[in-house]
């Protein structure tokens, strides 16, 4: 048996403290100077240490006697906490992971254990955090600053970072939406709410939360095209001018292209190549001995090409050189008939196996099976084609959306080739840039949007002509920002104004994935709190949700 390896035990460092440096000067009861040391005991803290080091902070802890009044007291040192057996900064590293990176108690207090050598239970880091988050939310003693005034708010909400990533037994509540208001003139976040979803009610709760800590009446903000927005805006802030994010136009925009381009990619190319499989799969059945027909085939050239095999198949079954070559020129010449080019390439695939004078008993044979295996490479041959048409669109399709300046030198070159290659793209580019530019810059321009019917017909995809339709009856709200330029020009380059907080909602998501979604609303609230610098609360809906799930329970 093979002798285990021996762990060897962590060396121990201390590092002496003692209240002798810090000799009190006089009597707490009576204020007498005669003070002389009684008696001391040691009190050892843990501290942080490594695998191989354990570290401990040794406190003498000194009993002082007064002469004249024989009273003894101890003094707290202010290097030493005197309520913990840990130092201070074992409790930072534990609010550092727990509060903020996210991670679990029991797995923070096996990294201590493991890594540092300092042995602490989860529950004792538990009340550590719920002692932090109270002192967090709590100062007493401080008067609360007045709230500066906020002339532009701009609002937004997410459903991806505000997932609780555990349920109680019985609750079937888990997903919320996290709404922000965002001051873009100061670039910092004023207030946040865990909802239960992004609808009126909840907004207009935290409107009405948020009124008394932006100063006044902000005079403009920004929205996304959630229609949930507009009334409680108008209901809390009368007057307010509302103002609809570029960065949400063009993605409504470009979602409905791009779905478009799926749904083309779809019907002239992926059904294609399904239908290729289709055919290919049917002849093969039908050299076993299948006499079913083909099945439905919605694309001409497959139909067509499915047609000319059931006639091989005929001519194939000719007795006699003679019959089967004028079967033979019969079905080239309706091929020529239907297309020549398709019945050039066969005929030349087929030209190396021809007899020079007239077919032999073997040698016919021999060529009947090689009409029908180069009808399959003629086959193979235009799904092959259409694959890297297929391929081609892929990445085009994502080129025909980006602005100008955004492509590379390559990617320009590619796009210039797709175009000229592709002439119908060129309607959707140049609408979109189009479009781009009005939105870059619309002073002393035509803002009517009817140039965007140029993307839209009867059968294209439901998405892109909602978004057309959309974008056309919110023109106004959109070019709004003009309005602000005119009246305020110093916020022209103020990018904030015209654009949601996409930033602040990126580093939501990135909290989220640290930890693999929150664990509970209220971390949710603490960790959002916390990063973004701004107060955030729990909506009474989100509350009542929790107490009911606790009764089911």
């Amino acid at each position: 048996m093979k002798p285990k390896t021996e762990v060897p035990l962590p060396k121990t460092e201390y590092k002496r403290v003692s209240d002798a440096d810090k000799r009190p000067k006089e009597c707490i009861a009576c204020g007498g100077e005669a003070i002389i040391r009684r008696g001391h005991q040691f009190h050892d803290l843990q501290d942080l240490g490594t695998p191989t080091t354990k570290r401990v902070l040794r406190h003498e802890k000194i009993t002082w006697e007064c002469k004249h009044c024989k009273t003894q007291f101890m003094l707290v040192h202010p290097d030493v906490p005197s309520d913990t057996g840990y130092t201070d900064d074992v409790k930072a590293y534990v609010f550092k992971r727990v509060l903020g990176k996210g991670d679990a108690m029991n797995r923070v207090a096996g990294d201590l254990r493991e890594l540092h050598n300092v042995e602490v239970t989860p529950q004792a880091i538990g009340e550590w955090v719920k002692a932090e988050r109270e002192r967090s939310e709590e100062r007493p003693g401080e008067e609360p600053a007045a709230p500066r005034p906020v002339p532009v708010l701009s609002l937004d909400g997410t459903f991806k970072a505000a997932r609780t990533k555990k349920k109680r037994r019985g609750s079937r509540h888990g997903k919320r939406a996290f709404l922000v208001a965002f001051n873009p003139l100061e670039g910092r976040p004023v207030g946040g709410i865990l909802a239960a979803v992004e609808r009126e009610g909840e907004i207009t709760i935290f409107l009405a939360w948020l009124k008394p800590r932006l100063g006044r009446n902000p005079v403009y903000a920004t929205v996304d095209f959630d229609d949930a927005w507009e009334a409680p805006l108008k209901a809390v802030f009368p007057g307010i001018t509302i103002l609809i994010c570029t960065f949400h136009a063009v993605q409504l925009l470009t979602r409905g292209l791009l779905k478009e381009f799926n749904r083309l990619q779809r019907e002239h190319n992926a059904s294609f190549i399904k239908e290729c499989g289709a055919a290919r799969k049917w002849s093969a059945q039908r050299d076993n001995g299948s006499k079913e027909p083909p099945s439905a085939l919605a694309d001409r050239f497959c139909r067509r090409w499915a047609g000319f095999y059931a006639r091989i198949l005929k001519a194939g079954a000719e007795r006699g050189a003679d019959k089967f070559e004028v079967a033979r020129r019969a079905l080239l010449r309706a091929m020529r008939r239907w297309d020549p080019a398709v019945a050039a390439q066969y005929e030349k695939l087929l030209a190396p196996k021809l007899p020079k004078k007239r077919f032999a008993r073997k040698g016919l044979a021999r060529f009947k099976t090689e009409m029908r295996k180069q009808w399959r490479t003629v086959l193979r041959g235009a799904r092959q084609e259409r694959e890297a048409s297929k391929k081609e669109f892929a990445e085009a399709k994502f080129l025909l959306l980006k602005k100008p300046e955004n492509l590379s030198e390559w990617e320009g070159r590619r796009l210039k080739t797709f175009l000229q290659a592709n002439p119908w793209a060129r309607v959707p580019r140049e609408t979109l840039l189009r479009f781009y530019a009005l939105l870059d810059d619309p002073v002393g321009k035509d803002t009517s949007l009817d140039f965007l019917d140029a993307l839209v017909g009867p059968e294209f995809h439901d998405w892109l002509r909602s978004a057309v339709a959309t974008l056309k009856a919110k023109r106004e709200n959109v070019f709004n920002f003009v309005k602000v330029w005119q009246a305020h020009p110093g916020w022209r380059d103020i990018r904030g104004l015209k654009v949601n907080p996409e930033h602040v909602m990126k580093k939501v998501n990135a909290i989220a994935r640290a930890q693999y979604s929150f664990r509970s609303d209220e971390s949710a609230r603490f960790r959002l709190e916390r990063a973004l610098n701004c107060p955030v609360i729990i909506s009474e809906t989100v509350l009542s949700e929790n107490a009911g799930d606790q009764v089911n329970t």
